[in-house]
């Protein structure tokens, strides 16, 4: 990228002051080209995995019954009888401690 700014610092240094407007109207519409194409996105992530309260605690560092009593506030989710902790979440979690 800096390559390409430096190359557009030149056109502008040589470009005579009378047919710099012009360069300016040109730039613009290649600028306008550019902001309309798609951007790309980031490959689409796998499944989401689930961890069990087992590894949750494991994760952590802490015991299972901390992951129960504080399911709420490492995003615990219930599927049916079984609590598990979404791994993205976790993750999260653990980072602003």
């Amino acid at each position: 990228m800096t390559d390409v700014l430096a190359e557009l610092d030149a056109l502008i240094l040589a470009t005579k002051p009378e047919d710099r407007p012009a360069l300016v109207v040109a730039l613009a519409a290649r600028l306008a080209i550019i902001a309309s194409l798609p951007t790309p996105r980031p490959p689409a992530a796998g499944p989401e995995r689930n961890l069990s309260v087992k590894e949750a605690a494991a994760r952590l560092g802490v015991s299972t019954a901390f992951c129960y009593k504080r399911s709420r506030e490492l995003g615990g989710v219930r599927l049916g009888r079984r609590l598990v902790f979404p791994e993205r979440v976790l993750a999260r979690y653990m980072a602003r401690q």
